[in-house]
């Protein structure tokens, strides 16, 4: 019986790496319905993303469009240790429709480049004007460096 790629890699032990990075997630939400409107900075993570992890990235879903009053006129972002480091402050109204929901469902999180010093939970962030309606979620992805392999 002919083997698989993945099985001809895992039996030949050059090839797999002694330890391989195992990634980890840190699940966030909100619902305005339930929450309300966020202030400056609301938490919405449960748990942590731990110190000495390394954030890869991520995604978040909208699954209620976000509207403020005024036109939409309301900034958000989404933090994790410093401001626009997971999504950039961006206006409701951008004709990009960051906060609106998206038949392709899922967009990317940007990852950060530097080691978590300290735990931290994932942030929204507010300004220019009071939310009205909206709902997400999402996912950090992160390691921990200091259990991955150089290979060698």
């Amino acid at each position: 019986m002919a083997r698989t790629e993945a099985e001809k890699i895992v039996s030949e032990p050059q090839h797999v790496r002694a330890k391989a990075p195992v990634v980890y997630v840190t699940l966030f939400d909100y619902d305005f319905g339930v929450s309300g409107d966020p202030s400056s900075t609301t938490e919405i993570s449960t748990h942590e993303v731990p110190a000495g992890a390394r954030v890869l990235g991520g995604w978040y879903e909208v699954t209620t469009t976000f509207s403020s009053a005024g036109a939409d006129g309301a900034t958000l972002a989404l933090s994790l240790v410093g401001a626009n480091d997971l999504i950039t402050a961006i206006l409701i109204s951008d004709a990009t429709n960051p906060w609106d929901v998206d038949l392709t469902k899922r967009r990317p999180l940007k990852g950060i480049a530097t080691t978590l010093t300290a735990k931290k939970h994932i942030h929204i962030i507010r300004a220019t004007q009071a939310v009205e309606a909206g709902v997400l979620k999402g996912a950090v992805e992160w390691i921990l460096p200091a259990s991955v392999s150089s290979g060698h």
